[in-house]
C-alpha cells in the first residue's frame, strides 16, 4: 500500500492533463519501473494529507476491508516517532463492536536530499506534532474508529468542510524548503 493524496504543505502538482500528481501514484510508479513490484501487488491511499490521515483512510478503505492485519509502515528518520504513534493508536481502535488486532513494525529511512537546516526544521515540527498528537489520543470523545472519522470531519483542518476555507498556517522557511520547491506553506 502507498500512501496519500498529497501533502498540506505543498501545491498539489499537476499532470500535463490536469489531472492531480499523487504522492502515492508516484511512489507506486517508483516501485514498479525502479523496483520492479508488479502492479497489480500495489494498492494506493489517495484521500490522505497527513499522517492522521494516512493510519485512518489505511485501514479504513483497505487493512479492515480486505482483512489485513500485518503491516509494514516504511518512513523517514525524522517522522518515525510521531508515525508509529499515530499508526498504533489508530490501528488500536475497535471499529463495528471488535477489538483492533493488528501487527505493526516499523522501518524508517534516512533523510537524504535534505539539508541538515531542513531536517533540523522537521524534527521541530515532528516535536510539536508528536506533543499534539498525544493530547489527541487521551481526548475521551475519541474510543473507536467512528468517533476518529466524526472528529476528523469536524475538526481536522484538512477534512472538516467547516474548516477547509481557513487561513493556512504560517511555516518558518527552512521547514517549507524542506517540502520541496513547489511548496506553497
Amino acid at each position: 500500500v502507498t500512501l496519500s493524496g498529497g501533502s498540506a504543505h505543498a501545491k498539489q502538482l499537476l499532470k500535463e492533463n490536469g489531472l492531480p500528481v499523487w504522492e502515492s501514484g508516484a511512489t507506486a510508479r517508483y516501485l514498479i519501473e525502479e523496483v520492479g513490484i508488479p502492479g497489480e501487488k500495489i494498492v494506493i491511499e489517495t484521500s490522505s494529507y497527513d499522517t492522521i490521515g494516512n493510519a485512518y483512510f489505511s485501514r479504513a478503505a483497505i487493512t479492515d476491508v480486505r482483512d489485513w492485519s500485518r503491516l509494514l509502515v516504511i518512513t523517514s528518520d525524522f517522522h518515525i516517532r510521531r508515525t508509529e504513534a499515530i499508526f498504533q493508536w489508530v490501528f488500536s481502535l475497535p471499529a463495528h463492536g471488535r477489538p483492533s488486532e493488528y501487527e505493526i513494525v516499523f522501518l524508517q529511512t534516512s533523510s537524504t536530499g535534505l539539508t541538515t537546516q531542513q531536517v533540523m526544521a522537521r524534527k521541530q515540527r515532528e516535536d510539536a506534532s508528536l506533543r499534539n498528537v498525544n493530547k489527541l489520543k487521551e481526548n475521551k470523545d475519541i474510543q473507536s474508529l467512528a468517533s476518529l472519522h466524526n472528529w476528523l470531519q469536524t475538526h481536522h483542518s484538512l477534512y472538516a468542510a467547516s474548516l477547509l476555507a481557513s487561513q493556512p498556517e504560517k511555516i518558518p522557511k527552512a521547514l517549507r524548503k524542506s517540502y520541496g520547491s513547489h511548496s506553497r506553506i
